[in-house]
């Protein structure tokens, strides 16, 4: 859920409670005097017919203080600057005085101006709020239930983070617990005569008494790899706090003895990164433990130094015993998976529907919509004791309550409502008060000043002309054309202005479809004064080399040949025709819809002979119809290339591909941006690998260019150091598009352009700057209002206790 910025930066303290330790010259607070008033602040409100006439009161803690002084400390060492420890401290109890104020006139703000939706969503009108506090205002009493739950829930998240920190705690401490445990009983064994059984030992001389293991549900020990849910990072797709080394024990005429080994973090290698086991071709991920060592005395002739007499010692060494465990984990591909190609377009993170905003105003929620049920539960307070918790959590929860219990929060006293953690629930809900305040007076401006098409109009004007001086003062055409090139190439949202002067007067050559050697312009303007610019994204379907396949090609292609077309088209028979590469297929269901679709992965599990077993997630054997998801690529290319012939425009075949891409791709990083990978013609510079890339890209844009079709089918295939790449045109947002010139030489794609496939366009981001701007110069202009000379004229300090605090911290205070 996305959450609101606080704008008073240090307020955040309040909001979090920390005490910063350390490089700190405060310490965390060890006395019972951590509620200790410091000073109130009041506000004398007026009343209105909703809300009775009283004074609002806010106080300064001991507690806060502290927090707050760690927090400024903090930042000062952190931009290793210096400061006067005398200044820090009356410096944070004036910033405190002058936040509180601020909340207080939030309040009134927002009794004043209340509507009626606000004030029937307001948790100070309700049955609840009236049992514990009556007619007293609060700031917890002025936001809506959905402010007051959201607020909850980000207090709360905290508090999970610990519980769940606490938990790995305890299962770290019993796992080497347990290993001491094991480790002690091997060693015991060992000196009394006990071996690790080698009787069957496999050719590659892994001993059958070294074996993996994990732990079932019923406290018993099953062999075989502990599969987890399957990950985006395959290498975490084994557990290995649920694997053990199951080591077997025999000695002459006494019954064989059973250890189980826990294994550690570094147990855990892939097999990428292992030369050993690069050659088996079947090998994804390898998991192996640390050597078991197993202690052998022999004697060894030493020789003295000094005298060159000779004598005998016995010498430990060890024989180790490794289990490996291989298997391939087969997941579902995605058309928009993360990207690791600083090449690739990046897009802005996908924004999150905003819950408080749909919710503000709600009294009540549909429990059974699953979405506001989730919204509802996480704003219940805090529950410090749950029942049935297992050991571990039972454990955290104990720990947490400690913890609290030492640092010596301020806990409210009126009541038990939050469970003893009222410290930090009245700081998340006075932080809301002002987020709540900036939320409302924009919307308040939003209603008055709304947002014209003629702003967004100047705003693009704007951003347009600013990038246009970042043109104007480079040397030459050249400069400018590389300067757009990489604008486009790393995010086209931010393409405002178009230097096409530049790119109308610059050219490049290429060869066309019929062999000939042409001319063209970066830029061209078109019989229906559209205009095309030669730059474009291509998205592919990777088909990953295996090991076999690249021992073929360094052995019996490089080696015997030099020409790149003649390498090429030796390579491209091998696979397309011959079939030496194959790839294994995700599961047909998935869809980009279900999220992560962990269902519907599924594991190959490898044997030392490199035989496949080809299980699903809990290791029941797949069905016939899934073992054939392997395939060869042959076969794949010919159906794609099949079904795409017979696609009767660019997005029917583009969303042909993008299944192929669900199904087989092996670039992970490939059309996160939902435009692909930039391609510009000429010898523009790019950090592709290798220029066969870019350059079958360029085939399939000339193709389309020089016929108005993919007159030679819709793909192109190419090589890198990572295999073939069968690619696709994704995207052309320059060809035949209407240009703006808003005068000047100012060249612009226009506030409506396609950005992206998913239509994005400049209009949503213009208008967000827009929106933002008259959000933070709204809520700026209010707080700028608000005087520190009120909040002090309003402030009773508590001196004595001041002067207390200073004195344990080592300050002397000026009378």
């Amino acid at each position: 859920m996305k959450k609101k910025l606080v704008v008073l930066i240090l307020l955040l303290v309040l909001i979090t409670g920390v005490i910063f330790t350390g490089c700190t010259f405060v310490r965390q607070n060890e006395e019972r005097v951590a509620n200790a008033v410091l000073a109130t602040v009041d506000y004398d409100y007026a009343g209105n017919e909703y809300f009775p006439k009283q004074t609002l009161s806010l106080t300064v803690t001991r507690s806060e203080l502290m927090s707050y002084i760690n927090y400024v400390i903090y930042l000062y060492n952190n931009y290793n600057m210096q400061y006067n420890p005398k200044d820090v401290f009356e410096d944070s109890i004036d910033s405190l005085i002058t936040q509180k104020y601020q909340i207080l006139e939030g309040m009134a703000y927002l009794m004043n101006n209340a509507n009626a939706d606000r004030r029937a969503a307001m948790y100070f009108f309700t049955d609840d709020y009236k049992s514990l506090y009556g007619e007293k205002i609060i700031p917890e009493g002025l936001l809506t239930i959905a402010e007051r739950y959201s607020a909850i829930a980000s207090t709360n998240e905290s508090f999970i983070t610990s519980i769940e920190k606490f938990v790995e705690d305890y299962e770290n401490e019993k796992r080497e617990l347990n290993t001491t445990s094991v480790k002690e009983n091997l060693t015991a064994r060992y000196a009394a005569g006990y071996s690790v059984d080698t009787t069957d030992a496999d050719k590659d001389g892994y001993a059958d008494g070294v074996k993996y293991a994990h732990l079932l549900e019923n406290g018993e020990y099953e062999e075989g790899l502990y599969l987890n849910e399957v990950s985006s990072d395959r290498a975490t797709a084994v557990d290995y706090k649920k694997v053990f080394l199951k080591i077997t024990l025999v000695k002459e005429g006494e019954p064989n003895f059973i250890a189980y080994l826990p294994l550690d973090e570094s147990a855990i290698a892939s097999a990428d990164d292992d030369k050993n086991v690069s050659t088996n071709i079947h090998i994804t991920n390898k998991v192996a433990s640390s050597n078991y060592e197993e202690p052998v005395v022999t004697d060894e002739e030493v020789v003295d130094e000094e005298t060159g007499k000779k004598s005998t010692k016995q010498v430990t060494t060890y024989k180790t015993h490794t289990a490996v465990g291989y298997y391939k984990l087969i997941s579902p591909r995605t058309s928009f998976a993360e990207s690791t190609d600083s090449s690739q377009q990046q897009p802005a993170e996908e924004e999150e529907p905003d819950m408080l905003d749909t919710y503000r105003y709600y009294t009540t929620f549909d429990i059974n919509d699953a979405e506001q049920k989730e919204f509802f539960e996480n704003g219940q307070i805090f529950n410090i004791a749950p029942a049935g918790l297992d050991d571990a959590t039972k454990d955290a929860y104990r720990r947490f309550k400690e913890e609290k219990k030492n640092a010596l929060i301020s806990f409210t006293t009126d009541t038990d409502a939050y469970n003893g953690l009222g410290y930090y629930y009245k700081s998340s809900f006075e932080s809301a008060i002002l987020t709540t305040c900036q939320h409302e007076l924009y919307q308040t401006a939003l209603a008055n000043r709304p947002i014209t098409e003629d702003a967004l109009q100047k705003q693009y004007a704007i951003l347009a002309a600013k990038q246009k001086e970042e043109y104007d003062v480079l040397k030459s055409y050249k400069e400018q054309i590389d300067k757009f090139a990489t604008t486009i190439g790393t995010d086209l949202s931010t393409c405002y202005y178009i230097p096409l002067e530049a790119l109308s007067n610059t050219t490049y050559t290429y060869t066309d479809t019929a062999g000939d050697e042409q001319t063209r312009a970066y830029a061209v303007l078109n019989e229906d004064g559209t205009y095309t610019i030669d730059m474009f994204y291509i998205t592919h379907v990777l088909f990953k080399f295996d090991d076999a396949i690249k021992t073929i090609i360094d052995r019996f292609i490089t080696k015997d040949l030099t020409d790149a077309d003649e390498i090429k088209a030796k390579k491209l028979d091998l696979i397309l025709s011959v079939g030496l590469l194959n790839t294994n297929k995700s599961n047909e269901d998935y869809s980009k819809e279900s999220g992560d679709a962990l269902e519907d992965a599924y594991y190959v599990i490898l044997d030392n002979e490199g035989n496949a077993k080809l299980v699903d997630d809990e290791g029941n054997p797949l069905s016939l119809e899934q073992q054939l998801l392997s395939e060869k690529v042959k076969d794949v290319y010919t159906d794609l290339t099949n079904e795409l012939a017979i696609a009767t425009n660019n997005e029917e075949r583009l969303t042909i591909f993008k299944k192929y891409m669900t199904w087989y791709n092996d670039d992970g990083g490939s059309m996160k941006s939902k435009l692909g990978y930039f391609v510009a013609m000429g010898d523009i510079k790019h950090s592709y690998d290798g220029d066969d890339f870019p350059n079958a890209a360029k085939e399939l844009y000339i193709d389309y260019f020089d016929n108005g079709i993919y007159d030679n089918g819709a793909t192109r295939n190419s090589f890198t150091s990572y295999g073939l790449h069968t690619e696709i045109i994704s995207f052309m947002p320059f060809y035949n598009v209407e240009l703006t010139d808003l005068g000047n030489g100012l060249w612009t794609l226009g506030l409506d352009a396609k950005l992206d496939l998913e239509d994005a366009n400049f209009r949503t981001t213009v208008s967000k700057s827009v929106e933002d701007t008259l959000n933070s110069t709204t809520y700026s202009a209010w707080t700028s209002s608000i005087k520190k000379e009120d909040a002090e004229k309003n402030a009773v300090r508590e001196e004595k206790q001041l002067n207390k605090l200073a004195k344990t911290l080592g300050i002397t205070r000026s009378k």
